[in-house]
């Protein structure tokens, strides 16, 4: 049986309504996204997942512009197969 890390709903922008504020390098919410990522994508690979699926909506918008570009290079992504599905 494969096991696979699910998400869904992240919402990759550098605002949302609640979270307007300026962390050290990025918006705020984009930090929380990161460190949210990051452990997400840690955590596929010492529980020895087979794929890491995102059910939807990983983007906000269809333009990124260059913070939110720059940020996802932040990422440290599982070495994994992953899929994204568009929208839920």
């Amino acid at each position: 049986m494969a096991k696979i890390l699910l998400y869904t709903d992240v919402h990759f922008s550098i605002y949302s309504s609640i979270i307007r504020s300026r962390g050290k390098k990025y918006s705020k919410r984009l930090e929380n996204l990161i460190n949210s990522l990051n452990w997400a994508e840690q955590l596929a690979e010492i529980e020895r997942c087979d794929e890491v699926i995102c059910l939807g909506d990983f983007f906000d918008k269809s333009l990124l512009d260059a913070e939110e570009i720059t940020a996802l290079q932040e990422i440290n992504w599982a070495n994994l197969p992953h899929t994204f599905i568009v929208g839920n």
